[in-house]
């Protein structure tokens, strides 16, 4: 349920996911809440979310900050084939939004 909630992460969840973050036993789920954070469709509103959750993540678990670094970074690959225009957009977003979570 904790994996369900992150991929659906946004600032008014924040405090929840966050006390849940801190109180659960989450060291068998390490790589879905990983893959969730990195996959989690996030506005800008929600990246001070994504940020304060992944510092308590990577607090708690050493090895979270390096699954995610390797899966963030697959946003700024290039896409292979042609895009239309709505995926080029999705694209776009996907980076801008994941170039703000890594700085």
């Amino acid at each position: 349920a904790f994996v369900k909630k992150v991929r659906s992460l946004t600032e008014e969840s924040r405090e929840a996911l966050c006390t849940e973050a801190s109180a659960l036993n989450l060291s068998r789920y390490v790589s879905e809440v990983v893959t969730a954070v990195a996959e989690a469709k996030l506005s800008n509103r929600d990246i001070n979310a994504a940020i304060q959750l992944c510092s308590i993540m990577h607090q708690r678990y050493p090895d979270f900050a390096k699954q995610l670094v390797p899966l963030l970074m697959k946003a700024f690959a290039q896409a292979k084939g042609p895009e239309t225009d709505a995926e080029r957009t999705a694209h776009v977003h996907k980076r801008r939004s994941t170039l703000r979570l890594v700085t």
